[in-house]
């Protein structure tokens, strides 16, 4: 059943474009926070936060307890499993930046590129920086590949692991944890926890992802910079996934040459080269992961 939920929602993906571009508003999202904001109002923000991040994924749990075995049963499960995917993928979508990105650099329009890059950045220390002093190829690369892990593999991971519940309360976790806050207001701390709690739920998808990148990819070079690179890395835990992702998904793209400009600087034809490899490796990652879902299922593992 959730194979055939992962294949319904792929298809989708590709051939409804007015689904991505619905998806694009982050309507769901704002759904969730204007309904926290009206429970703030009458119990506060960290109770009304915990109401929603807590609540909603057990009343899935409910529905799906309700549902027959029987064949109606099955179609209906798959059904709840399409419909949590659709709204819990891609809140940012990051293909259509990756999309955009790609038209500028083949056009040479460089104020497009600047704009693509920007929300690309978005929500990350890049985003206040100068974008030509921020982006180089290897950094855009390695955003592409982290975005494809945040916005699609682990949704994806936790649905296999715990179905349509544990997708919900994954992307309800990372809603939450991303919360504007100043350090001191009172919700500040939960949302802190929350983060935490997010890094720790990414931390064995991370490490199944730069599996598939490895396979997806040059597996000697991305191998050698999983095993060499992590001992240099300090922080905490989202950080340690973060530069893991990155370190193996840059080292797996295996480019056969120097890039032909300086990296610091904004060469439209050889950031086209790392955009196609980058999206490309990433999307072979996620085709390996749905196969390695179809074999289990064929072996009885997953249902």
């Amino acid at each position: 059943m959730k194979l055939m939920a992962l294949i319904v929602v792929v298809l989708l993906e590709r051939f409804w474009p007015a689904l991505s571009r619905w998806r694009a508003d982050r309507a769901a999202e704002r759904l969730i926070h204007r309904a926290r904001t009206r429970l703030a109002d009458g119990v506060g923000h960290p109770v009304a936060t915990g109401i929603l991040w807590l609540g909603l994924p057990i009343v899935l749990y409910g529905v799906l307890t309700l549902v027959d075995h029987g064949v109606m049963g099955a179609l209906a499960y798959i059904g709840i499993s399409i419909g949590v995917l659709l709204l819990m993928l891609a809140p940012r979508q990051a293909h259509q930046h990756v999309d955009d990105l790609h038209r500028a650099c083949e056009h040479g329009d460089e104020a497009a590129v600047h704009s693509a890059l920007a929300q690309l950045a978005e929500g990350t220390e890049l985003e206040s920086e100068p974008i030509v002093e921020a982006w180089s190829t290897q950094t855009l690369a390695e955003r592409i590949i982290t975005l494809g892990f945040h916005e699609w593999f682990t949704v994806l991971f936790w649905f296999v692991l715990a179905g349509p519940v544990g997708a919900l309360f994954y992307r309800l976790t990372d809603w939450f944890a991303r919360l504007p806050h100043e350090p001191t207001e009172p919700n500040s701390l939960g949302c802190m926890r929350l983060a935490q709690l997010q890094a720790w739920l990414d931390w064995p998808a991370a490490r199944i992802y730069a599996v598939l990148l490895l396979l997806a990819g040059g597996f000697n070079r991305g191998l050698e910079a999983w095993l060499q690179g992590g001992d240099a890395v300090q922080g905490t835990v989202a950080q340690h996934n973060s530069a893991l992702i990155g370190r193996v998904g840059h080292a797996a793209l295996e480019l056969e040459r120097e890039d032909d400009c300086d990296s610091a600087t904004l060469c439209l034809a050889d950031q086209s080269r790392w955009i196609k490899g980058a999206t490309a490796i990433v999307l072979r990652s996620l085709l390996l992961g749905l196969g390695l879902v179809a074999l289990f299922t064929l072996s009885s593992w997953i249902r």
